[in-house]
């Protein structure tokens, strides 16, 4: 079962709807500002926490020593993970942020150990 450990959490705005993506993927601060999700193998700054429904929406952002975090393909415990399409985590090898604690398929939440 997926936990997360001293998190450190904050709110930005959303720049999208997240009530059909859910929580725990990862976001990246945008050019505005704004917390959006990440993109294929790109930069990671956070784990979105909630799943407000609006743009400009408060968005509950965390970071921390273990966080939770939904999959989108399969990983194995101790897979360096990188962000996917629309911020799931996949096994890779390019801006990986942390490890997977825990084995999971596509649509797991699973917990992850921030390696940056």
């Amino acid at each position: 079962m997926a936990y997360d450990e001293n998190l450190e959490t904050f709110t930005l705005n959303a720049a999208a709807d997240f009530s059909t993506t859910g929580i725990y993927r990862f976001g990246v601060v945008n050019t505005s500002g704004q917390a959006a999700l990440a993109s294929s193998a790109g930069r990671v700054d956070f784990v979105v926490y909630d799943n407000p429904a609006a743009i400009g929406r408060e968005c509950k952002c965390a970071k921390g020593l273990i966080t939770k975090i939904e999959l989108g393909g399969t990983v194995t415990a101790g897979d360096q993970l990188q962000s996917g399409s629309s911020g799931v985590a996949t096994s890779g090898s390019t801006n990986t942020p942390g490890i997977a604690l825990e084995s999971g398929v596509s649509g797991d939440i699973i917990s992850m150990l921030w390696s940056k």
